[in-house]
């Protein structure tokens, strides 16, 4: 018995015949979805051999050929019209839909192993019905129909991507990006999951670059949505920034990707804070510090780049305002390594930079001042190298040495 087994089961040849019923070659492939009708171009060149079960030996004689087709007319695996008949049949009996699937918008394959290509097509469809719904909307089949109708299977490819295409999408939605991408999960679902896990991967690296932690389960999500195209490239690297940055203002954080990330342990970005504590060090006292937070100053600068410059003038003017006796461009690190220098020139030690003498100096700001202050330190505490300096010059200044008693009485 002849069978039709391109497709699932159930699915119809359509032959296309010229005005004198002689067949031309050219098939289609049609498929009852129920209020509407899929049909499926074949690619030129194709037989019955790449659609049914016919036998080599009949496709070689014309009379077991025109019986093996007899056969699939009789059973209605099989029909035939023109093409002026398969246009004007568009719509449907009894209010079916026809959607036309030309070889533009979807090639048939003949290299399969076990599920031929319309049939996974189907399928895929019918796995992603609630992102894929346009295929069974009226107004997007209204819209390819009305194409189809106009400008023939030949220019059916002219439809996707066309602004009639993007209106009919609009009213159910639905952007081109997300289109794109539920087509590539429905015809290359290997392809779209290699993008997930490239996206996944990209994300995680965003995540690095900001010196945060984002759960796996947050990661995944933001995935899911650029690869359906729901957010961009763009968008998604705002809404990782965004769940773990507070401080970032330029997007708000999608409602839905908040509450997947309610309860998940984050760590939210320390980028930029060791810059912040830099910036703190070489501006300001130690003990002015604490007037700042540096997840904030961190913040700023992450999302300000104007912040830094205007940053450093606050730090100068604090710093100026605690002692404004130091002029107030100085740089206050700077300014501390050469006191440090003068600490270890006069006492011989090293101290940190948060040395009360540190500040006593800061507060003097003259150099003699400052020496003064530093040997009578030493001097009260018995320290090695003032001690030293304070005998060596004592001897310079009297003399060295002891006058011999001859030199001596000879002299008087």
């Amino acid at each position: 018995m002849s069978n039709v087994t391109y497709g699932p089961k159930g699915s119809q040849i359509i032959e296309i015949v010229n005005e004198q019923g002689k067949p031309t070659g050219k098939y289609y492939v049609a498929v009852d979805r129920g209020t509407t009708t899929m049909i499926f171009e074949v690619p030129d060149g194709w037989n019955l051999d790449e659609l049914t079960d016919i036998e080599d030996n009949q496709l070689t004689s014309l009379d077991l050929l025109q019986g093996y087709k007899n056969e699939l007319y009789k059973s209605k695996q099989m029909f035939s019209v023109t093409n002026e008949e398969l246009i004007s049949g568009f719509g449907g009996p009894d209010g079916d839909r026809f959607v036309m699937m030309s070889t533009d918008i979807f090639q048939l394959s003949k290299d399969f192993e076990d599920i031929d290509s319309i049939t996974s097509f189907l399928q895929g469809l019918d796995s992603l019905k609630t992102s894929a719904s346009y295929w069974q909307e009226p107004v997007y089949l209204d819209a390819i129909n009305d194409w189809y109708l106009k400008y023939g299977s030949e220019g059916l490819g002219d439809f996707f991507g066309s602004e009639q295409q993007g209106v009919a999408l609009g009213e159910l939605g639905i952007s081109f990006d997300q289109y794109n991408q539920i087509n590539k999960q429905i015809k290359n679902p290997i392809g779209y999951e290699a993008d997930r896990v490239d996206y996944e991967a990209i994300i995680r690296d965003t995540v690095n670059d900001l010196q945060g932690l984002l759960p796996e389960s947050a990661i995944k999500f933001a995935a899911d949505k650029w690869v359906s195209g729901t957010w961009s490239k763009e968008k998604t690297a705002r809404q990782i920034t965004k769940a773990l940055d507070d401080s970032y203002s330029l997007e708000a954080l999608d409602a839905e990707f908040g509450k997947a990330l309610e309860g998940l342990d984050i760590t939210k970005s320390t980028l930029k804070e060791d810059e912040a504590q830099v910036l703190l060090d070489t501006y300001l006292p130690v003990e002015l510090h604490s007037f700042y937070n540096i997840g904030e100053i961190a913040g700023n600068l992450r999302n300000n780049p104007g912040y830094k410059a205007t940053l450093i003038q606050q730090l100068k003017d604090k710093r100026f305002a605690a002692y404004p006796n130091l002029d107030k461009d100085i740089v206050w690190g700077n300014y501390v390594q050469s006191k440090q220098a003068t600490v270890k020139s006069v006492l011989g030690i090293d101290v940190d930079s948060e040395d009360p003498m540190i500040k006593a100096l800061a507060g003097l700001n003259d150099q003699s001042k400052e020496l003064e202050y530093l040997r009578d330190i030493g001097m009260d505490s018995g320290n090695a190298t003032v001690m030293a300096d304070f005998t060596k010059n004592f001897m310079r200044a009297f003399g060295s040495g002891v006058v011999p008693s001859q030199a001596f009485v000879e002299n008087q």
